[in-house]
């Protein structure tokens, strides 16, 4: 007992030493602005204090001219995202893996690598969750991994149940199939460009956990089932040495080097998961995962 006396007394000076440095931190930030734009207009610096000075305004492209007014900004995102996200609204994903298999389903089965995984237990979460920076974003299920850092091993019994229950019937609650959407623009220009805006789902707490689990555990079979001429999305490959060797191809010795990168365009959002699963399960892929990441992709909210 004395001893968890004195753990949670250091840990209560250390968050109250972290939450002091924060403060200050702020505290300084505010006296520089208010410096600052005492110089420059002091109606500013007025209108700022009484909380009426808001950011500069943003304009975005809008039926080919601009628009700063927030709903219409949200509705063209979304109209944006709406294209990309139902580009195969009208393919069937088992003619897909049908077709697939019909062309590519001996090199599938000669690929296919029996994958065993542990069974979950509360230490993986909390592992896990030792792991994940503090600051990491939260979902709308409203855990925060500040809070979550707290737990001890046992308290992770209930978010391991849930994923037990999510590997044996593909099914999780409704607040950890909930998704928020933030969008960020990929360049600094004033006039925000739907084009140019990159959609970032972020999940719970408790899924985000359970898939960084399982892809650990999945390391060692992803290594084994793929080619070695898969370098990129891989664990322990990277693509960087084959682009810099075709750059090397391309160039003559005497030129100066220059790697060439692809980038495909939306390429994880055109990603059907019902199709790249069930294939991903021709190759070995434990039904444990099958379920419980088609169960989440096709009940999102």
């Amino acid at each position: 007992v004395s001893q968890v006396e004195e753990v949670q007394s250091q840990l209560g000076k250390t968050i109250r030493f972290h939450d002091s440095s924060k403060a200050n931190e702020s505290l300084k930030k505010w006296k520089t602005k208010l410096k600052i734009s005492s110089y420059a207009d002091r109606k500013a610096v007025h209108r700022w204090l009484r909380g009426g000075c808001a950011t500069n305004p943003k304009f975005m492209k809008h039926q080919g001219g601009l628009t700063s007014k927030i709903s219409v900004m949200l509705q063209t995102v979304s109209d944006r995202m709406q294209t990309i996200y139902s580009t195969h609204k009208d393919v069937d994903p088992q003619d897909m893996v049908q077709n697939f298999m019909g062309k590519y389903g001996d090199v599938v089965r000669d690929m296919c690598t029996d994958c065993s995984l542990p069974i979950l237990t509360e230490d993986h979460f909390f592992d896990m969750r030792q792991r994940k920076p503090s600051t990491k974003a939260g979902g709308l299920d409203l855990w925060k991994y500040k809070e979550l850092q707290q737990l001890p091993p046992s308290g992770w019994i209930p978010f391991k149940l849930v994923a037990m229950l999510a590997e044996t019937t593909g099914t999780w609650p409704k607040a950890i199939r909930c998704i928020s959407v933030t969008t960020i623009p990929k360049n600094n220009s004033p006039i925000l460009d739907p084009d140019l805006i990159r959609a970032i789902g972020v999940s719970s707490a408790i899924y985000s956990l359970w898939s960084s689990i399982r892809y650990q555990h999945l390391t060692t079979w992803m290594n084994q089932i793929s080619p070695q001429g898969i370098l990129g999305g891989v664990p322990g490959r990277s693509s960087d040495e084959s682009e810099l060797a075709f750059s090397e191809a391309l160039h003559d010795e005497t030129e100066d080097k220059v790697a060439i990168f692809i980038d495909r365009v939306k390429c994880f959002d055109m990603v059907i998961p019902e199709v790249s699963l069930n294939i991903a399960a021709a190759v070995g892929l434990p039904a444990t995962i099958t379920r419980a990441v088609t169960g989440f992709y096709t009940q999102q909210v």
